[in-house]
């Protein structure tokens, strides 16, 4: 067996500086998964500087607002039972100081920080009730279809008091995605009615979270396998759209559907953006404002073409424009990571910038026309006002 390391989930910080990511590696002690955060300056200047020790399950680093410390999930405390953990950057030591931030004995499955620098969101099962251990340490295992696998469920962890409030008006469903609205505003969250399967990917609901009342507003169904909510802001209105697979079909490619909260009762119309597009989205990514960004598989050997002219001919994509503090620029695609343009870019399409850059530019640039090397490209397009695509 080969034990081989992979980088995954990259994050920028807030303010542009700094990039954040997992090394997840298969091997390690007694030969169980581990992993370690690592994190390293946007522009390259230095070199990557590993925060975590790697002999436990480091993994998911995601960012304060204010970029000054990085929180991730480790089952340093306890084996299998992964907790939320923050990572405070006020030094240059090699390996930094973590503290533990939650002793949830359901296990801490994902989190999102929230705006208000006060709050993050975590997904996790309930924690074991007594006849739950009992079972356990009895060895009594028997699966029942549709109660074997706990519901992940929705919490608000408050990082001054550390209380956790579970979200209690979305019931039992089991939530699978989550965004929060970029001015600070409701959480997008879509729900299955159970983790299985078959029936859940059918049974998808989206609603809105107040994060501070835990409100639920319900939005109603949604599509079959929806995913990736994603908000965006056209003429002062805010939309939200998602992936689900293209609807009147239960298999297929997905679709971006999207649509406008009303402020009461179930969303009314729903929209399929990507009506007759060539290729298949995988992944939405949010931006502060204006269109978000769609990332879709495009073969082994990259076509770009864009609204925009490219300095670097016709099939390169154009060169972004400078970074904006505040907006996020990597968002994880598979099977390799999938980058966006900048929120005051106009529609473009770039590949993963890591593989080439323009020729002839003293700035390096995304290279759309080289080769793909031995990984699947994903490439992320902004979707225009109008909704037409650019595909790349």
């Amino acid at each position: 067996m080969v034990d081989v390391a992979a980088a995954v989930a990259p994050a920028i910080s807030p303010d542009g500086r700094l990039v954040a990511h997992g090394v997840v590696a298969n091997g390690g002690r007694g030969g169980r998964p581990h992993g370690s955060v690592w994190v390293t300056a946007a522009d390259g200047s230095t070199a990557p500087r590993r925060l975590t020790d790697g002999t436990a399950r480091d993994l998911g680093p995601k960012w304060a607002p204010d970029s000054a410390s990085l929180f991730f999930t480790s089952d340093r405390e306890e084996q299998g039972t992964a907790q939320l953990q923050r990572i405070r950057l006020d030094g240059s030591e090699d390996i930094a100081k973590a503290e533990a931030l939650t002793r949830w004995r359901g296990r801490i499955s994902d989190h999102w920080t929230l705006l208000d620098g006060r709050t993050v969101a975590l997904l996790a099962k309930d924690e074991p009730t007594v006849e739950g251990q009992r079972r356990e340490a009895e060895r009594d295992d028997a699966k029942i279809w549709g109660q074997h696998l706990p519901a992940t469920r929705l919490r608000l962890l408050d990082l001054e008091t550390g209380a956790v409030r579970t979200v209690d008006g979305l019931g039992d469903r089991h939530v699978v995605g989550l965004a929060q609205r970029p001015d600070g505003g409701p959480l997008a969250v879509l729900s299955w009615s159970t983790p299985e399967l078959d029936p859940g990917v059918r049974t998808a609901e989206l609603h809105l979270v107040d994060p501070g009342s835990a409100a639920v507003h319900d939005l109603g169904p949604v599509g079959i396998e929806a995913r990736s909510p994603a908000w965006w802001n056209h003429n002062s209105v805010w939309h939200l759209a998602h992936l689900a697979v293209t609807p009147a079909h239960f298999v297929g490619g997905l679709a971006v559907i999207d649509t406008v909260p009303p402020e009461t009762g179930p969303a009314v119309e729903h929209r399929n953006l990507t009506v007759g597009m060539s290729v298949s989205p995988t992944e939405l990514v949010q931006v502060e404002d204006g269109p978000h960004s769609r990332c879709s598989p495009t073969g082994w050997t990259p076509r770009c073409t864009s609204s925009t002219p490219s300095p670097c001919g016709s099939t390169s994509c154009p060169p972004p424009p400078a970074r904006s503090p505040g907006s996020p620029r990597v968002a994880p695609g598979e099977p390799s990571p999938c980058w966006r343009a900048p929120r005051t870019s106009p529609r473009t399409s770039m590949r993963d910038p890591r593989a080439g850059h323009c020729s002839g530019s003293a700035t390096p640039r995304p290279n759309c026309a080289g080769s793909a090397g031995a990984s699947r490209n994903v490439s992320a397009t902004r979707l225009p006002i109008d909704s037409s695509w650019t595909a790349c």
